[in-house]
Parts: structure tokens; C-alpha cells; sequence
């Protein structure tokens, strides 16, 4: 395989990855609070690194999902000094069924809430091996999307009935209703 051949590859597999949505859900997932999710039972790694050479883990999810297993890790975050800003940025890793099938960076980006967490396909990437995690993975991401959702929904209506009832059972306007 020549080198133009390769890199028709990788495009091709950052193509597939951007286009079915796993990147974008891939950080939702790493954005969410691990204690909020709903349909699976996330696992925090309580090491402080990640394998034989000693990587520092910034954060590390793991969960089972249709019987597959996934661990996902921000690890050896640092600052890189530019000529204008500071930047942020990391590797990320990712692994299905212990094996490693995305293998990239992250960077901090500022959005309206404050800092998130973005994968990058830009530069380096070492590792994408495309499996059933490419459909699983956004399958997984909008199903906690809805059940978080469907959550909040239901606990703003309770607090409404809730403070409809406070108000019903401590107001009274006696002969001025």
C-alpha cells in the first residue's frame, strides 16, 4: 500500500467516524457526570494512571453496553504555550472489549457553560479500528440523552405540582377570594 493509499484510509475512517456521529457522542458521553447516567451503570477508575507506562488519567469512565465492554480515558493532559493563548490538550482513548479501537487527542474548548472537552481528528491519530462501537456508541449517547431528558421533564412537572400544592395549602385569601 502506498502512502496516498494510507491516507485515503485514515480519511476514510475519520469520515465514517464524524459522519455517524461517534465523535460528537463520544463527548457527550465523557461530558456527562458519571452519577447522572440512567441506563448504565458507569464505573469511575480510581487509579491515577493508565497502564505499564504510566499514564495520568484526567478522566476515566468504563460501562458495559449490549454485552460489550468500553473504557474511556482524557489521559497526560498538558499545556501547550502559543504564541497568543495557552492551549489544553491531551490523549484519548478509547477501548472495546480491552482493545484499543481509537487512539487520538483532546483539547479544551470554551463554549457558553464554561469548558468542554473536544476530540480531535485533526491531528495525530493512532489508532481507529471501526466495529460494532461505531453503531453502538450513538445508539448509547441518545438513549441517555432521551432518558436524561424524559428525567429532567418529569422532575420540573413534580416541582410544579409540588409548589401548586405549597401555595394551595398555605395561601388563603378567606373572604377576599
Amino acid at each position: 500500500m502506498s502512502i496516498e493509499d494510507a491516507i485515503k484510509k485514515l480519511e476514510k475512517a475519520k469520515q465514517i467516524l464524524i459522519q455517524k456521529k461517534v465523535i460528537f457522542s463520544l463527548q457527550r458521553l465523557m461530558d456527562i457526570p458519571s452519577k447522572d447516567f440512567i441506563s448504565i451503570k458507569i464505573k469511575n477508575m480510581s487509579n491515577d494512571y493508565y497502564g505499564d507506562e504510566k499514564h495520568k488519567i484526567k478522566i476515566a469512565k468504563s460501562f458495559d453496553y449490549n454485552d460489550n465492554k468500553y473504557d474511556l480515558y482524557y489521559l497526560n493532559e498538558r499545556i501547550q504555550t502559543g504564541l497568543y493563548k495557552e492551549i489544553v490538550l491531551g490523549d484519548f482513548k478509547l477501548l472495546f472489549n480491552n482493545e484499543i479501537v481509537l487512539d487520538t487527542n483532546y483539547y479544551y474548548e470554551r463554549v457558553d457553560l464554561g469548558m468542554r472537552y473536544r476530540i480531535s481528528l485533526d491531528k495525530e491519530v493512532i489508532v481507529i479500528k471501526l466495529k460494532e462501537w461505531v453503531e453502538e456508541i450513538p445508539i448509547l449517547a441518545r438513549e441517555e440523552e432521551d432518558l436524561m431528558s424524559e428525567k429532567i421533564s418529569l422532575e420540573q412537572k413534580q416541582r410544579i405540582e409540588n409548589k401548586e400544592k405549597n401555595i394551595n395549602s398555605n395561601i388563603d385569601l378567606g373572604k377576599y377570594d
